[in-house]
């Protein structure tokens, strides 16, 4: 069940069952969108579970503006750079580690989120979080700090460029 503004922030510091329940309503959408990001399956499971300790130490401040989903989304994110920073060497956009670490990936997913990492930060975050998180455009914006327009015109051109990418890849 879903959380609701009303039961959420006042009960999950303090509740173990609604840590228990916010962890697993949202931890395999966190781990697939951080997992796109790193295609690493021991990064991703540090960068979740450190998104979740922040949510959780900082749930008062949630003010249901947007879902408990992007707002939490939007913790993994900056939990991701924050890793990059710390950790330069781990990360270079000319290295995209083989996915073979994790079997929740087949080899298609593989492919598309392999050729989403050669696209810039922000167009490789707009994919992501429409593909594999299924946000919706004012979604994505909010999380992005960018229009629902700027993210809506950027996923339609570049989704695009992927489709062609996908069709000359397997050509080849």
């Amino acid at each position: 069940m879903p959380f609701s503004k009303r039961i959420f922030p006042s009960q999950v510091r303090s509740d173990v069952y609604e840590i228990e329940r916010l962890y697993q309503t949202y931890s395999d959408d966190l781990y697939r969108y951080v997992f796109s990001l790193t295609l690493n399956h021991y990064q991703t499971e540090d960068i979740v579970s450190q998104t979740f300790l922040v949510a959780i130490r900082a749930i008062e401040k949630f003010r249901g503006d947007s879902s408990i989903k992007s707002w939490l989304i939007g913790i993994a994110r900056h939990e991701y750079f924050s890793y990059i920073k710390k950790n330069p060497s781990v990360y270079t956009l000319d290295h995209v580690p083989e996915m073979s670490e994790t079997s929740q990936v087949d080899n298609t997913t593989e492919e598309v989120l392999k050729l989403i990492q050669t696209f810039d930060i922000p167009t490789k975050e707009i994919l992501i979080l429409r593909l594999i998180n299924q946000l919706s455009f004012v979604e994505i914006g909010r999380i992005l700090k960018r229009s629902e327009n700027y993210c809506r015109v950027n996923f339609f051109r570049n989704r695009q460029k992927l489709a062609h990418l996908l069709k000359d890849d397997s050509i080849n």
